[in-house]
């Protein structure tokens, strides 16, 4: 998961010529948060998806994001 994702952030960078590049998934998803962190992306807080009920489990979202180096 890391080689693939780390590919997609070098297109994104260099290909899309994007100059940030954010990611989020629930903070039991513990193995996604490890990408994101090994990809050099930073923590910068948490949300809830607006397009699921307030009581539902997977409502909570953690955000990570990484700039053009």
């Amino acid at each position: 998961a890391t080689d693939a994702a780390s590919t997609a952030v070098a297109f994104g960078f260099t290909e899309a010529g994007l100059d940030e590049i954010v990611s989020f998934t629930v903070p039991a998803n513990r193995r996604s948060i490890a990408v994101m962190e090994r990809l050099g992306m930073m923590y910068d807080g948490e949300f809830e998806h607006p397009n699921l009920p307030p009581d539902d489990p997977l409502r909570g979202h953690v955000l990570y994001r990484l700039s053009r180096p």
